[in-house]
């Protein structure tokens, strides 16, 4: 379908794609790659090393044999800003140009981003007022993603945030409990944790955390003396020429106390949003990422925060043929593609 977009998540430590088809009846997979980046190649959604992403991605475009497509793009990190404001509930034409004023009050300097917004309530309160989120992102960043695209032949139709590609992936597969249950949606990533609150089908809460999987790699490598390349190679099991000097106890207490960590900047969120929004109770924390194979994050969370904790499948209502994919691939690795679900159950003409 001429709507149809390429979900590409272009992450800290690599590139994710999927594209999908979809009808009335059904959503298939028709894409589903990932590439591996060098280190440091994006920082903080910054493109610090272009040439070292424009070659990963048009490699990966041309082993598919994919050509001046459509595409959805997507950010995270301190280039985007969340918020949910309240505002006067002004006439839809009115309310562009009142929430560019809102937006003032949030932010230093408009002219440095790219704003939008969305309606949360439609009728307003006693005060006369609505709930409208707010997001808006660094211009900079946003050209630099839309002319990457650009230079390897793609057409860019759509620039979303992670939080909410996420939500859109769990809304597609998880529909009943999508409008019946307070979720945190969390997507632990390489660099970036980013959590997302939805409740009933509404997000309520939206923060990126400078943590992630990332971490550990940094302390084998600062523990042992390595690059950082033979110190992933070890976080993921390879130990290569590094056998003799890898101990299993001394990875157990790294794994540890990031994981702990990482858990614990998490709570504190949960525990603010909690404080902040009160009445509102969690049933279930989904994870995803890269960082959700962590058993012990998985463990010390549903532990610390009292609620199920479970891995979001993002292709739990979506059709896999088993011909055309490698299941065992997929099932290893598709906590690395929600987010490129997410964008690609976008439609070119969404708004």
């Amino acid at each position: 379908m001429a709507n149809e977009l390429i979900g590409l998540d272009i992450g800290s430590s690599s590139i994710k794609l999927v594209r999908l088809k979809q009808n009335n009846k059904f959503t298939s997979l028709k894409n589903f790659a990932i590439a591996p980046l060098p280190p440091e190649a994006i920082v903080d959604g910054a493109l610090m090393n272009t040439s070292a992403i424009t070659e990963t991605l048009g490699n990966l475009l041309k082993s598919m044999k994919i050509k001046a497509e459509k595409v959805a793009l997507s950010i995270s990190g301190h280039s985007v800003f969340v918020r949910f404001i309240r505002t006067s509930n002004y006439r839809d034409e009115e309310l562009e140009e009142h929430i560019k004023w809102d937006a003032e009050s949030y932010i230093p300097d408009v002219n440095d981003v790219y704003l939008d917004f969305h309606k949360l309530t439609s009728m307003p309160d006693a005060s006369g007022e609505i709930e409208v989120l707010l997001v808006a992102a660094k211009r900079n960043i946003i050209d630099e993603y839309d002319q990457l695209a650009k230079s390897v032949g793609l057409k860019p139709a759509i620039v979303d945030v992670d939080a909410f590609a996420i939500q859109n992936t769990y809304e597609y597969n998880y529909p009943d409990r999508f409008k019946n249950e307070v979720v945190a949606l969390l997507n632990i990533g390489a660099a970036v944790t980013t959590i997302n609150i939805v409740d009933k089908g509404v997000s309520k809460f939206v923060r990126d955390m400078s943590s992630g999987g990332a971490e550990i790699t940094a302390a084998i490598s600062q523990h042992y003396g390595l690059p950082v390349e033979e110190a992933e190679n070890i976080k993921i099991g390879v130990y290569g020429g590094n056998s003799d000097l890898v101990n299993s106890n001394d990875l157990h207490r790294i794994y540890e106390e990031v994981s702990y960590r990482i858990v614990g900047e998490i709570l504190q969120t949960i525990d603010y949003f909690k404080t902040t929004t009160p009445g509102i109770e969690l049933n279930r924390i989904y994870l995803t990422g890269g960082g959700s194979k962590i058993n012990l994050i998985q463990k010390r969370l549903e532990e610390q925060a009292g609620v199920r904790v479970e891995e979001l499948n993002p292709f739990n209502n979506i059709n896999i043929d088993p011909r055309a994919f490698n299941i065992d691939f997929i099932r290893a690795n598709s906590s690395l593609a929600t987010v490129a679900v997410g964008l690609a159950l976008r439609k070119a003409d969404d708004k």
